[in-house]
């Protein structure tokens, strides 16, 4: 168990319970600058430089400046998925989806320590990075987010992106691209799935839908 337990504002509370996702192995987080045992600062670490982490950092950063915060991230790069969505609607570039995770981190106030992590050993209030590096912590935010299975479906991995088979979380240029080439002028038959297993984002599969139709309303 760990030592402490979090007491956040409503605000805060909300922050943390969005970044809590499903873990996984091959999207964990890192740090940056190690905070020693003599520091006064409250030391948090966040696993995961994706929205919810970024979320978290800056929301608690807000309230209270006089504490430290590592975020752990092996990821060169930070996309602000919500957008992949307008993406697929041609309503937003996919290039601005994406900007350096150093960046992204540091603009919000913390730190980034560009490494995966391989444990958390909350007895001793520490993680491990994958290249063997040990990091303390007072309290830790787990928001590794989820990893899209490709190969979960028969014959999705082969199809993604074409022979018509689109997807949101594919950042949302083939589904564009799909949209656009659709032949109006005559029938077709189109299929919009709606995952029942946790998905980034529960309503980009009706989102789409809607922007799509629109579209080929106003083509």
């Amino acid at each position: 168990m760990f030592s402490r337990v979090l007491s956040f504002t409503r605000t805060q509370r909300a922050a943390v319970l969005g970044a809590v996702g499903v873990v996984s192995t091959t999207s964990w987080t890192y740090l940056h600058n190690p905070v020693t045992a003599e520091s006064e600062k409250t030391r948090i670490v966040v696993i995961g430089g994706g929205t919810a982490g970024i979320t978290v950092s800056s929301q608690l950063l807000k309230k209270d400046k006089d504490i430290d915060i590592t975020v752990v991230d092996g990821s060169k790069y930070h996309y602000y998925q919500p957008a992949w969505t307008l993406v697929g609607a041609g309503l937003y570039d996919y290039e601005d989806t994406r900007r350096e995770m150093r960046r992204v981190v540091e603009d919000a106030g913390a730190d980034l320590l560009p490494e995966n992590v391989n444990k958390i050993r909350p007895d001793e209030n520490k993680i491990v990075t994958t290249s063997g590096r040990e990091v303390q912590y007072d309290y830790l935010v787990v928001a590794a987010g989820m990893t899209t299975d490709w190969t979960a479906l028969p014959g999705l991995k082969e199809n993604i992106g074409k022979n018509g088979v689109v997807s949101n979380y594919d950042g949302g240029e083939a589904t564009h691209q799909a949209i656009q080439a659709l032949d109006t002028g005559s029938p077709q038959q189109i299929l919009f799935t709606f995952p029942a297993t946790p998905v980034k984002c529960g309503g980009a599969p009706q989102k789409v839908m809607y922007l799509a139709q629109e579209y080929w309303q106003d083509k």
